[in-house]
């Protein structure tokens, strides 16, 4: 319930307020500008990557809105940038307990600080975990963390470990994996 950011096209947003103004909105892919730019013809907002995407698959753009051709006359919007990025938004990770709501800052949040964002394990195990668990997981969990053998004392990893000591708990078994 809250960001969802595509490659292309807009940005989806649950905002603070509710449902934000349509002013904002792309006429081509329906979501929050993203980079927006005003067409000369009528003045509304699009993407940029919308834009770009169309012209690409067409060889004349004509306006979704008002149906004039464009001809690369559309510019970028910093009024409309500065306003969007002045609402306020609901974090991605607001259903695990994130609090952030300042859409300016909304992909630094989530690519660096965010707590309850889910990041790949920095073992390189393979498993997503909230940025805030890490610290667990690695201690606790991840099969690629190293411990120590309870037999010899070297150190190997815990997928090592697991895979030894699984057969008999009970039976000593001689220690050669390191």
């Amino acid at each position: 319930m809250a960001t969802e950011v595509g490659a292309q096209g807009g940005c989806r947003y649950t905002f603070t307020d509710g449902e934000t103004s349509q002013e904002y909105q792309c006429h081509i892919c329906t979501l929050v500008a993203r980079d927006p730019q005003q067409v000369t013809c009528c003045g509304k907002i699009y993407c940029k990557s919308c834009l770009e995407s169309s012209k690409k698959k067409r060889q004349k753009l004509t306006c979704p809105d008002c149906n004039k051709q464009l001809t690369g006359k559309y510019f970028e919007d910093m009024r409309a940038e500065q306003e969007i990025k002045s609402l306020e938004i609901y974090c991605t990770n607001t259903d695990s307990g994130c609090q952030c709501k300042d859409i300016k800052d909304i992909d630094t949040h989530l690519s660096i600080s965010c707590p309850y964002q889910q990041v790949p394990c920095t073992n390189g195990c393979g498993a997503l975990v909230q940025r805030i668990e890490m610290e667990a997981h690695v201690t606790d969990d991840c099969q690629r963390s190293l411990v120590k053998c309870q037999h010899c004392q070297r150190e190997g990893s815990r997928q090592l470990m697991t895979k030894v000591y699984s057969v008999s708990p009970d039976l000593l078994i001689f220690c050669y994996n390191f």
